[in-house]
């Protein structure tokens, strides 16, 4: 058995509302065949259904906070 991974070719930034599958199924290759998968990133997925916060609304947690600085990074995000 063999396994391979291809990206699709890049996507447009997606927005809540937007028609992922159709996105998806645009820019899969159409000799796509049964036993092949697509696999898609929670984060567009979310995106799409509006599952969204505003990064000025996070209050980042201790252990956040501890990551964050031993990592370089915002608080926020992590």
């Amino acid at each position: 058995m063999t396994i391979a991974c291809t990206a699709l070719p890049a996507l447009p930034e997606v927005r809540p509302g937007d028609d992922l599958a159709g996105l998806i199924a645009a820019a899969a290759p159409a000799d796509l065949g049964e036993s092949d998968m697509i696999a898609v990133a929670h984060k567009a997925v979310s995106k799409v259904e509006g599952r969204l916060r505003s990064l000025s609304g996070i209050r980042p947690g201790r252990r956040a906070r501890s990551l964050a600085r031993e990592h370089g990074k915002d608080a926020r995000l992590v």
